[in-house]
């Protein structure tokens, strides 16, 4: 067996014998309120909104912090390019929240 195939056999094996426990374990964030029923399959990478067309600019903020952190740059960036579309993603409902709130519907 070729030195670069195995490698790629192990991944494929792990992700499929992890797949079960990734789907257990996205239903168990939602059921202790750590996670969102209606938005789950974006857990999967399947989008809740359809890409727009023209610029993307994503960011990805992981907690709280990085959200308040990120807020200043979207809203220079918004100034300088209006035309272009900002998808924000994040880790936690509570930051989830504050971009929803802060933010409200300039981003994705």
């Amino acid at each position: 067996m070729s030195t670069i195939l195995f490698p790629k056999l192990a991944f494929r094996a792990i992700g499929i014998i992890a797949w079960p426990v990734v789907i257990i374990y996205s239903y168990i964030r939602v059921l202790v309120g750590l996670g969102d029923r209606r938005r789950r399959s974006e857990t999967f990478g399947i989008p809740s909104v359809a890409r727009p067309a023209g610029r993307l600019v994503w960011l990805h903020a992981v907690s709280v912090g990085e959200v308040l952190s990120v807020i200043p740059f979207i809203l220079k960036l918004r100034s300088i390019d209006k035309a272009a579309t900002i998808l924000v993603t994040t880790t936690t409902l509570t930051s989830a929240k504050i971009v929803k709130e802060r933010l409200g519907d300039s981003v994705i």
